[in-house]
C-alpha cells in the first residue's frame, strides 16, 4: 500500500497532464494505479480523470469538498460514449466507466485528451 502510495505521487508528477476551469486545478492522467486519484486530490486537485492504459476504463472524481457536479459531464458522455458503460454516482462527485469490482463493465473508447476537452468545455 505505501509503495503504491509513493508510485501514485511519482506518476502525478511525471505524467500528470494538468489543466484549469473554474472550479480550480484539475489533472489527467493515463496510469493503472488507481491510487493516483486519491493522491492527486491530497495534492489540491478539484478534479482527476484517470485512464487505465491496459484495460482501457475511466474514471473522473471531483474533490468531495468541491461545488463541482459530474451530472453535465455525464450527459454529455452518453451521447458521445455508445460503447462504454457508465455510472454516475448520487454525490454527483464520481463518473466510473472501470471498477475493481465489476469486471463485465465495457471501457470506454474515449481517450483521456477528449474527456479533458469535454471538462474544459462544460466547466469552463
Amino acid at each position: 500500500s505505501l509503495k503504491q502510495t509513493i508510485k501514485a505521487k511519482e506518476i502525478i508528477a511525471v505524467k500528470g497532464i494538468i489543466f484549469n476551469i473554474k472550479a480550480g486545478k484539475c489533472i489527467a492522467i493515463e496510469t493503472r494505479n488507481s491510487d493516483t486519484i486519491k493522491q492527486a486530490q491530497k495534492l489540491g486537485f478539484v478534479l482527476v480523470i484517470q485512464k487505465d492504459p491496459k484495460k482501457g476504463g475511466m474514471n473522473v472524481k471531483a474533490r468531495p469538498d468541491s461545488n463541482i457536479i459530474l451530472e453535465p459531464l455525464y450527459n454529455a458522455v452518453l451521447t458521445m460514449d455508445q460503447v462504454g458503460s457508465w455510472f454516475y454516482h448520487n454525490s454527483g462527485k464520481m463518473l466510473i466507466n472501470s471498477s475493481r469490482k465489476h469486471h463485465d463493465k465495457k471501457p470506454t473508447p474515449l481517450k483521456l485528451s477528449e474527456m479533458v476537452a469535454l471538462v474544459k468545455e462544460i466547466y469552463r
